[in-house]
């Protein structure tokens, strides 16, 4: 009787808990989240508007077109969604089987259970929270107006812009993600299929 009870327990401790804090995923794999390469064009990219907004204050040769932040209310919401689309595509092209498969599998660049699974859900997880630190400082700034200086006002309004850039980005990867699984998928049940086929002849 006890020890029915003491395998019970042991079972009950070796149940696996999947991590569903968003923030704690992003933690996980931090290191892994965005790559080099991402990272560089962004901060590429945000020099270079920074650069173009100092030379139309200096000169006449480049405009900039005033904008406010609200503006980016509607395209921030459809980032959202494009984003929620896009994981439930890829939730979709995996089967159960497959999804248990990829957080028990390890190896030297998932060195522990359950981190290559983490690894896959964290970036649809980045770029909603992007989008929605988007949505929110477009919704605050519709309904609130700030009285700042003209300079503060205008720092604010280039982060705001390399925020969504970030967000723009991000999207772009979670496409080309997608798409990279869906050729593998695509690939493995080909082979599978010529393998099957090859084994009956």
């Amino acid at each position: 009787m006890f020890k029915d009870k003491s395998k019970e327990k042991d079972e009950y401790q070796s149940e696996v808990v999947i991590e569903i804090n968003p923030f704690l995923i992003i933690y996980k794999v931090r290191k892994t989240l965005l790559s080099k390469s991402f990272i560089y064009v962004w901060l590429s990219l945000v020099v270079a508007m920074t650069t173009l907004y100092v030379i139309s204050i200096k000169s006449n040769y480049i405009i900039i077109d005033s904008f406010s932040i609200s503006d980016f209310l509607a395209p921030a919401i459809t980032g959202l969604s494009f984003t929620l689309a896009l994981i439930v595509a890829t939730t979709r092209l995996f089967s159960k089987e497959q999804l248990v498969d990829f957080y028990e599998y390890t190896d030297s660049d998932n060195p522990s259970e359950g981190y290559l699974f983490y690894r896959t859900i964290a970036p649809y997880i980045w770029t909603s929270t992007v989008w929605l630190v988007v949505s929110i400082g477009a919704l605050f700034a519709k309904i609130f107006i700030f009285d700042i200086p003209h300079t503060i006002h205008m720092i604010l309004k280039l982060s705001y812009s390399s925020i969504v850039l970030m967000g723009v980005m991000s999207l772009w990867s979670l496409l080309c993600i997608h798409i990279a699984d869906v050729a593998l998928e695509t690939e493995r049940e080909i082979n599978d299929s010529k393998q099957s086929k090859s084994k009956d002849l």
